[in-house]
């Protein structure tokens, strides 16, 4: 009998604190390096800014300070995409 370990690559996005007022911290974790993209859309779905573009990171943990004094009250969505897939996270911003 041949036994087989499968283990699935995953990347994980958090997103702290969540609520926030002025500056929220992004974490990534990435299981494998590769090209990812980190992007903050509102509520209706609009993109709101590219936060990291087509950029090649190596496995491991990765943090991205986001300012939020910018921004007005509401909620947004911060979305990852890696080699792994797309991971999506809910940020409400307020006062």
């Amino acid at each position: 009998m041949v036994k087989v370990k499968v283990t699935e690559k995953t990347s994980k996005l958090t997103v702290y604190p969540n609520v926030s007022g002025i500056n929220t911290t992004i974490e990534i974790e990435l299981s494998t390096e590769g090209e990812i993209q980190l992007i903050l859309f509102n509520q209706s779905g609009q993109m709101i800014r590219q936060l990291l573009t087509r950029t090649l990171l190596p496995s491991g943990n990765h943090t991205y300070d986001l300012n939020l004094e910018s921004f007005p009250v509401g909620v947004f969505y911060i979305s990852l995409l890696t080699p792994d897939g797309l991971q999506t996270k809910r940020l409400m911003v307020i006062r």
